[in-house]
């Protein structure tokens, strides 16, 4: 049977993961994320980042990338795009790639977008475009910002 490795380099040192292919795979390892609340907003503390997030995204059909950087508010912030790639489920072998249990959609209890979400970082090689996390696949890829396009929002502070 064939094992994949992968090294990972985190600050001054690496990890190194090991699976087999086929095995079945869990959400985020047990402890990464702490259910909390913010005021009244529901939201996922990560014990590996220090950040909480809104445990919903924001509610709407869409955002495009503007209004995306001007819809968290009280004390909320659009991630930028290491942060929110940084709650990929890398292990995660079907749509959503976030943790499930921690993480929702636009209302409670909801399953988390599969599509694209904004980050505030501006893409500086293209005018126009900005980063963004396709929780499809868990890809970071580009979108133009001036075509009009939307994608969902998830709040961090």
């Amino acid at each position: 049977m064939q094992f994949l490795s992968s090294t990972i380099p985190v600050a001054a040192m690496a990890v190194v993961v090991t699976w087999m292919p086929g095995a079945p795979r869990a959400d985020a390892p047990a402890g990464r994320y702490t259910a909390t609340a913010v005021g009244s907003t529901p939201a996922v503390k990560d014990n590996l980042t220090g950040l909480t997030w809104m445990r919903n995204e924001l509610s709407g059909t869409g955002f495009t990338w503007a209004n995306a950087n001007t819809a968290c508010t009280g004390g909320w912030r659009l991630p930028n795009v290491v942060e929110l790639k940084g709650i990929v489920d890398d292990v995660r072998t079907t749509a959503p790639t976030i943790d499930t249990t921690f993480f929702q959609g636009q209302t409670v209890g909801s399953t988390p977008t599969s599509g694209a979400m904004w980050s505030s970082s501006a893409y500086a090689l293209v005018s126009g475009s900005a980063w963004a996390v396709v929780f499809n696949v868990g890809y970071v890829t580009t979108y133009t910002t001036i075509a009009g396009n939307t994608y969902g929002v998830r709040c961090v502070r």
